[in-house]
């Protein structure tokens, strides 16, 4: 596994190849917009394509169609972009491409004349310029004969469609493609704190700002919630049985039986004297002892910490200066910790020993080196490798980091990335029942409305299976 991955998914077919209906469910489950060059034609000059080719011929459309594509594929987020087979008569069609996931819906030209027949409004039969259905099918196969080869030359999959159901071949792709899939469409604020319940075999999640908390079924697909009196910032299972949640009061145990209000009930205090502040991420170590970063509401430089909260409930400080704490995690031999904090743009490393809970001689592992890097929420696999969600440069359409998870070799090295649909990725956490199904939170907090349109599931929860098994979360013994 290398390289960056997530890009967008380009679907090139034939007419009546069922190119927009696949593109559109294919959108829907990858959680990303679909571009449909037809509808983009329309949206951009005000007129049909079957106008156009009227009125300016049909070298007109396609030259629309080729910048339809181009768009698609440089829209600022990763997007589904559905284009008809004459763009592959550009010559630049082929560069323009090199990033995508490229699909052909192969369709026999017997079939194309078979859907047209059924279809009197459509638009392509006069371009063709024939009369009978043997002329039609005459030009059909011409078509098919030249541009077979350009499709052959640039596609990462062939599905013939003759006979395929558009949602088969939308589970064909994804189950090619290895793109993360939306399993949750919840438009979280802040989504965050993703925490797998190996015993009931469910991931739980918050949205900060929207003071939620999140229970997914993978078994159902059912996505249950609690509303909370405060912010949930992060959560971590009971020994004892049950949640507690970091909130800015400290830690507090949830109680989703009770009223809304009565729901977090305070067990812990951490920074009671500092109101300026609240607890941000927070993980467990081997020893169950809870780990809770803090930041300023307003980011002020070195005004977080982190503090150890043993089992008796005795709170330490264990890192002095922070800005916007963030992700933690602990290798397998409890050896080293690593810790996030995005605004300084770091991951670093620390000595630890898990006999007293110390940490010593911290270097940075994942460093700015004058290019941004924003680290959010991370996770470890039995690799030993980090996997670190971050969030990009901005909402807008030039980003030089785009929003994903890169997993990064414990020197630092960067392995692989994954690309997400989305400005925002917040964390991550391994789940399912041989740990590699990776669940990204991601938010849509400070995204204006005019970004919004090419993410249209910002703050949803997503999935994406690995190659290699993440590393179990511990529990509280508080």
């Amino acid at each position: 596994m290398s390289g960056m991955q997530g890009g967008p998914v380009v679907i090139l077919g034939m007419m009546a190849s069922g190119k927009s209906t696949v593109g559109s469910r294919l959108a829907h489950r990858l959680g990303r917009r679909m571009l449909d060059s037809d509808e983009q034609i329309e949206a951009a000059t005000g007129r049909k394509a079957r106008e156009i080719e009227a009125s300016e011929g049909l070298g007109a459309v396609h030259a629309l169609e080729t910048a339809m594509l181009e768009a698609g594929v440089r829209a600022p987020r990763p997007a589904v972009v559905t284009a008809a087979a004459s763009v592959v008569d550009d010559p630049k069609t082929a560069d323009l491409i090199q990033s995508a996931f490229v699909v052909w819906l192969r369709i026999r030209p017997e079939t194309i004349l078979a859907r047209m027949a059924g279809d009197p409004d459509n638009r392509h039969r006069p371009s063709l310029g024939a009369g009978s259905d043997a002329e039609t099918l005459t030009q059909l196969q011409k078509l098919d004969q030249r541009r077979a080869p350009s499709y052959a030359s640039c596609a990462n999959l062939v599905l013939d469609v003759d006979a395929l159901d558009p949602d088969d071949a939308v589970e064909s792709i994804l189950s090619v493609c290895g793109l993360p899939e939306l399993v949750v469409g919840a438009g979280a604020i802040v989504g965050e704190g993703p925490v797998w319940d190996p015993g009931s075999s469910v991931l739980w999640w918050v949205d900060i700002t929207g003071r939620r908390i999140h229970r997914f079924d993978p078994a159902t697909g059912e996505d249950e919630f609690w509303d909370t009196p405060r912010e949930p910032t992060a959560l971590a299972l009971r020994r004892a049985g049950g949640l507690v949640v970091t909130t800015p009061q400290g830690i507090e145990a949830f109680h989703p039986d009770r009223a809304p209000k009565d729901r977090l009930e305070l067990l812990i205090p951490i920074e009671a004297d500092r109101s300026a502040n609240r607890a941000n991420d927070a993980k467990c170590d081997r020893r169950g002892r809870f780990w809770v970063g803090t930041l300023a509401y307003d980011f002020a430089a070195d005004q977080g910490r982190v503090y150890r909260v043993d089992s008796t409930g005795d709170v330490t400080t264990v890192i002095e200066k922070a800005t916007l704490s963030n992700g933690l995690a602990w290798t397998d031999d409890d050896t080293t910790f690593y810790f996030a904090d995005s605004v300084a743009g770091q991951v670093a490393a620390y000595d630890f020993d898990l006999e007293t809970g110390a940490l010593d001689h911290r270097r940075v592992v994942i460093p700015r080196d004058g290019a941004p890097f924003n680290p959010d929420g991370l996770t470890i696999d039995q690799e030993g490798c980090l996997w670190v969600a971050h969030f990009a440069d901005g909402p807008g359409s030039v980003c030089g980091v785009p929003g994903g998870v890169t997993r990064f070799a414990p020197d630092g090295q960067e392995l692989a990335s994954i690309r997400m649909p989305v400005s925002y990725a917040t964390s991550a956490c391994f789940g399912g029942a041989d740990l590699r199904d990776l669940y990204i939170t991601t938010g849509r907090i400070d995204v204006p409305q005019a970004d919004l349109v090419h993410e249209p599931h910002a703050g949803g929860l997503f999935r994406w299976r690995a190659r290699v098994a993440g590393s179990v979360l511990h529990a509280f013994d508080g």
